[in-house]
């Protein structure tokens, strides 16, 4: 069986979701996927990357226009996974004959893996997966405000995970322009707003991405509401040496999460400590977001 040379991207993601697959584990399975295959196999877990990072990027729909406004925050996101991300369309490769199609485990799918039987008695495996129902990602930000109705702000991640793995980096930077201002006698809230995120680990991978959302809503004494539609993207480059007997080769490829557009719901709640909020994003990923804060 062919192995990684080095963790990839997949490892790092089981990390931050706090999974407790080994790496090994998951080079093993990652080991027999370099083609095409690879591709269908990894991307439901960056599309749940991607999707659950672009969560959480503002609490409610207003902007004041001006005013001192430094607000501390730690989000928890949870992109959760429908049945249909926990399989592909995988083909067998090699001198295996003949070529069969099958439904293969994805990296979130069963764990049980899949075969075909082709001639003379041979079998082609295809591994399962971590057998993930939800990817949990945790993130602190701080928002900055207001000046002339816009509002900015800040994410930032550095972790030392050891000689193997490297350093592992996550920021982002944005902000938020009051839409409603430049309406007299507005009912509601409105808001503009776009976000840039960047995350890597060492010289393994690295990935690109970005948020543009329109969000609305209504601020109560102590409740507020919001609602917001929104553009996204998440590009994730992977790089490894995959060794396979005594034949060494580079492995590198650009993968794209398929959440693209979002309509998210949510409610906060202001506490004499704090202000706690929660919303839930639908569209290709479903995405659960809870934040905590304090300031003003």
């Amino acid at each position: 069986m062919p192995k990684l040379k080095s963790v990839t991207a997949l490892g790092v993601l089981a990390l931050v979701s706090l999974q407790s697959t080994s790496h090994a584990d998951i080079d093993e399975l990652l080991s027999r996927y370099t083609g095409d295959n690879g591709r269908g196999y990894i991307e439901p877990l960056v599309t749940g990357f991607g999707a659950g990072l672009n969560s959480g990027l503002y609490n409610s729909a207003g902007v004041a226009r001006f005013g001192l406004k430094l607000q501390f925050e730690t989000r928890f996101m949870g992109s959760l996974y429908s049945s249909d991300q926990k399989t592909f369309a995988a083909r067998t490769a090699g001198h295996f004959s003949p070529p069969m199609d099958v439904d293969a485990p994805t990296v979130v799918g069963d764990g049980g893996g899949a075969f075909v039987e082709g001639d003379g008695g041979t079998r082609y495996y295809f591994p399962g997966g971590l057998e993930i129902d939800a990817l949990y990602l945790v993130c602190p930000q701080v928002t900055v405000g207001s000046f002339f109705g816009t509002e900015a702000k800040v994410r930032f991640i550095a972790l030392p995970l050891g000689e193997d793995l490297g350093r592992m980096t996550l920021w982002g930077f944005g902000g938020r322009h009051s839409i409603s201002q430049y309406i007299p006698l507005s009912p509601l809230d409105v808001s503009m707003g776009a976000f840039y995120q960047k995350f890597a680990l060492g010289d393994l991978m690295d990935a690109s991405l970005l948020s543009v959302h329109l969000v609305a809503g209504k601020s109560l004494p102590l409740l507020n509401f919001y609602g917001g539609l929104g553009y996204e993207s998440c590009t994730m480059h992977i790089e490894y040496t995959f060794v396979a007997d005594d034949i060494q080769r580079q492995i590198e490829f650009d993968l794209e999460g398929e959440n693209r557009f979002r309509a998210t719901l949510g409610v906060g709640l202001d506490l004499f400590l704090g202000k706690v909020n929660a919303d839930l994003s639908l569209g290709r990923q479903t995405v659960i977001s809870v934040g905590l804060g304090f300031g003003t």
